[in-house]
């Protein structure tokens, strides 16, 4: 359509196009617009079909499809006819125009082609139609029983696609005889309806077709908002689908009729009757006389009385319709069997000579079966709908999964019913952020035929539930999605404690890798599966990496088989173990770790895992080891008066040897073997004089840095023979006679002389009233040695008579600086330090008073004194371990 916005537009005066009479061009249908292309009037035919209010408006507000013509055109193509469709009141309107200018605008004029248009279409339609009902053919083509019903359903969701309908719905109406005949084909009587939208807010088209066959009646109803197509047209166009469905129908008739005629034959062999409807009587079998306790003949009033009340009458009726009608019949009845009721099933049809076969048989278990697995199901279903979890199903419909089904747990779990998803949808529940989890789940269920989900689903007060959503699709026998079968589970708060978990982990990770302290995990085999940082800085670790990394790599060789023994301490019952050992590092002075262990253990017990924690115990150590030396230098020195008076013995004796030898030999009066004699004694005391040396040497060195197995005996042999010397002559007696054979321990032999030594001293002190300012000499100073082993300790003890300990003191004895010497004559230190000596050995050291109670001294046995215990850790048997296999 050409039209001008300006009068440069309009056409030149000369133009034989151009009408001066625009009365001329009003003859059938026209429509004549301004210069703007508004409406200013149009025929009668289209003012009755276009809307209401239409006088001057725009004409391009009343197309429906574009117009290719509308644009200036040549003045010589005005005369070429030009197709629009209008909108109109009711339908569409398909005009054929031509184009003719006026003074005041242009006109349209043609014909209205809409009733041809409408007829194109419904022929596109029906031949549409035509083309589906061959196949909707060939599917019921030697279709099942059991798929009737989901094939037609499928057929009327396609229709209602092809003919645009809101509501379609198929009846089904078999006849009397076919109801007595069938009870499969009866069921088929429920109407099958789909419908789409919401047809309360319009008034729709409405359409019934019937048809009608021997074997009963087929209805079929539809709804459109837009026209139907003509009734007649349209049960014609469907006949050959519905003359098939008849022929189907027929066809399941026959095979249940003959189906029921063979079973009934069947059992007239064994459990059958014969109903003689002239003379009303009953004529049962041998075999169904003998187990329904009745006679072999009976009449229809006698055998009525063997029925439960409630029974007689429609047994009577059933009987007299398949005696006037034919057909077949089954129903359950009551007899009277021994006192009790019992159910049978009997089921009869007419014979060619209009006498009735029927059987009868026992179900009274078979009912009992069915009302237990009816309590069963119920029993389901409220389990079902008391269970968190929702068990739903989805229906697949036009490649639409529906919801169709929620137990009533959708209730509780989320405060939603099923209405209120099946008029809204499930979508709008599910949260924002999950909603492309949902609409992807129906690909990976056509795709996998199984999904596992998590996503979250809010309830009616908007709070969002996290939902485990198991679904699995199931098909039809032609392999067509079916329905969904699936489960909501609310599993909100496991995920809620999972995210605190990962949270509290996370935390917790913080501060293990930031602790200043040594945390590791390891197998049994020694290979490391955690190290914090520190650990891994400690241990000199390239790149931080741990795999593959053994910890007794880090370990001195003649640590390895202890370290690896201390495992076998580790036990369900005691699970911990502390220590303290050396670390070897690359081109790092060694270091010693506080060591602390825990076994992790499986149901059997078995060791799978150890946990430690330790810190860098190194300048601890030193300080320790240094505070050790120098207590031992101390005591040397302390020793050292004594000590020089034992060696000066020697260097006189030695002196003397020598002076009487010489003055033998001035007097020519040597002999040989007085020589010889002086000789030896010189050669004796040298001995005695280098051996106190060189045990001073020996002990004034520094401690080994790893303990060792050794056999205190020795210890114990060396402290009484540098104690020995610094006692006055005679003025102590040392009793040794209890110290029995002693095993080996696990520590340090110089640290126990250290103590043995200091605990002597102390003792001597004691005795000789130097060990208080209050304490009198003993009248016979005593010290006993005593050794003996308890379960898998070494117990050493030094016990005098010199008093004991004052009570109130015995508790802070071992304190630092606690001295019970006059002042001047302690540091406070000895006790302090042997205690530290003992525990750095796994050992203890105790005191307590107790009376005198050495061998063969009965005069002295009420005497008090203290006892000092020194308790060790024997040493573990020696075990052989495949140590390079671990390294």
């Amino acid at each position: 359509m050409a039209f001008w916005r300006n009068k440069k537009h309009a056409p030149k005066k000369g133009v034989e196009s151009f009408v001066e009479c625009p009365a001329q061009l009003r003859v059938g249908t026209w429509i004549e617009l301004d210069t703007e292309a508004r409406l200013t009037a149009c025929s009668e035919d289209l003012k009755t079909k276009l809307p209401a209010g239409i006088e001057n408006a725009s004409i391009q507000a009343l197309l429906l499809q574009p117009a290719p013509w509308l644009q200036d055109l040549p003045l010589s193509l005005t005369e070429e006819a030009m197709d629009c469709v209008l909108r109109g009141r009711e339908s569409p309107i398909y005009l054929r125009l031509h184009r003719h200018f006026t003074a005041q605008g242009f006109c349209l004029q043609g014909m209205d082609v809409s009733d041809l248009m409408s007829n194109k279409v419904q022929m596109e339609k029906r031949h549409q139609l035509f083309q589906t009902q061959v196949r909707w053919l060939e599917r019921l083509q030697g279709i099942r029983f059991e798929a009737l019903q989901a094939c037609l359903t499928e057929q009327l969701s396609e229709m209602r696609g092809l003919l645009k309908l809101q509501h379609v719905s198929l009846g089904w109406h078999p006849t009397q005889s076919l109801v007595n005949q069938s009870q499969a084909l009866t069921q088929l009587a429920q109407p099958i309806r789909l419908s789409v939208g919401d047809l309360s807010q319009s008034e729709p088209a409405q359409l019934s077709l019937s048809w009608m066959q021997s074997v009963g009646e087929i209805t079929l109803d539809l709804e459109a908002v837009q026209a139907l197509p003509n009734s007649t047209a349209l049960k014609l166009s469907l006949e050959p689908w519905i003359l098939s469905l008849f022929q189907v129908l027929q066809r399941f008739a026959w095979q249940e009729k003959a189906q029921a005629a063979e079973s009934l034959l069947s059992l007239k062999e064994s459990e059958g009757w014969r109903f003689a409807p002239k003379t009303q009587r009953f004529y049962f079998l041998e075999s169904t006389s003998k187990r329904l306790g009745l006679p072999e003949s009976l009449s229809l009033e006698a055998w009525c009385q063997q029925l439960a009340a409630v029974d007689q009458e429609p047994f009577r009726l059933a009987l007299s319709d398949v005696a006037a009608e034919g057909g077949q019949q089954r129903m359950e009845i009551r007899l009277k069997q021994a006192e009790t009721w019992h159910r049978f099933e009997v089921g009869f049809m007419r014979s060619p000579d209009h006498q009735l076969l029927g059987y009868v048989r026992d179900i009274e278990t078979w009912v009992m079966q069915r009302q237990t697995a009816q309590e069963a199901v119920r029993r389901l279903e409220s389990l079902l709908d008391s269970a968190p979890a929702i068990i739903y199903t989805q229906t697949y419909a036009e490649g639409v999964l529906q919801l169709n089904y929620a137990s009533a747990s959708l209730v509780s779990v989320l405060g939603w019913h099923l209405s209120d998803w099946l008029v809204e949808g499930v979508l709008r529940s599910i949260h924002p952020d999950d909603r492309a989890i949902w609409q992807n789940r129906s690909q990976q269920l056509y795709q996998q035929g199984y999904v596992q989900l998590r996503y979250r689903m809010s309830d009616v007060q908007g709070r969002y539930h996290w939902l485990l959503d198991e679904a699995r699709l199931h098909h039809d026998e032609l392999g067509m999605p079916k329905e969904v079968t699936g489960i909501w589970v609310d599993i909100t708060d496991a995920v809620e404690a999972s995210t605190q978990l990962q949270k509290s982990e996370e935390r917790y990770r913080v501060l293990v890798e930031d602790a200043p302290a040594l945390i590791c995990r390891y197998r049994p085999d020694f290979s490391l599966t955690y190290a914090n940082a520190l650990l891994i800085e400690s241990l000199g670790l390239p790149g931080r990496q741990i795999e593959g990394f053994v910890l007794t790599q880090a370990l001195p060789d003649d640590l390895v088989q202890a370290f690896e023994q201390r495992l076998q301490q580790l036990t369900p019952e005691h699970p911990v173990l502390t220590s303290e050992f050396r670390i070897q590092r690359p081109n790092v002075q060694d270091a010693w770790w506080i060591w602390s262990e825990r076994g992790l253990f499986d149901e059997q017990g078995q060791l799978r895992e150890i946990q430690a924690i330790g810190r860098d115990n190194t300048e601890l150590y030193l300080a320790r080891e240094q505070l050790f030396q120098g207590a031992k230098m101390a005591l040397l020195g302390e020793m050292a008066t004594g000590l020089a008076h034992e060696i000066n013995q020697p260097l006189n004796v030695i002196r003397m040897a020598v002076t009487n030898s010489l003055r033998y030999l001035t007097k020519h009066a040597l002999q040989d073997e007085y020589l010889e004699g002086k000789l030896q004694r010189i050669s004796d005391q040298a001995l005695r004089a280098a051996k106190i040396i060189d045990h001073m040497r020996v002990f004034g060195r520094k401690s080994a840095p790893e303990p060792e197995v050794f056999l205190p005996g020795q210890a114990v042999a060396d402290a009484l023979m540098l104690v020995q010397e610094l006692l006055p002559n005679d003025a102590i007696q040392i009793n040794t006679q209890a110290l029995g054979e002693m095993p080996a321990v696990l520590g340090f032999p110089d640290h126990l002389e250290q103590v043995l030594i200091n605990l002597l001293i102390n003792a001597r002190d004691a005795l000789l009233g130097q060990g208080s300012a209050q304490t009198a000499p003993a009248q016979e100073p005593k010290i006993a040695l005593s050794s003996r082993c308890e379960e898998d300790h070494l117990i050493i003890e030094v016990l005098d008579n010199a008093g004991g300990v004052p009570e109130h003191l015995l508790e802070r004895i071992f304190d630092p600086f606690m001295t019970t010497k006059p002042p001047g004559q302690g540091t406070g230190l000895g006790l302090s330090v042997s205690f530290s000596l003992i525990q750095a050995m796994g050992g203890c050291l105790s005191v307590r008073n107790r009376l005198w109670t050495a061998p063969a001294d009965a005069e002295t046995s009420q005497q008090v004194g203290a006892c000092f215990s020194v308790s060790l850790r024997l040493a573990p048997e020696p075990q052989h371990t495949d140590l390079e296999s671990r390294r």
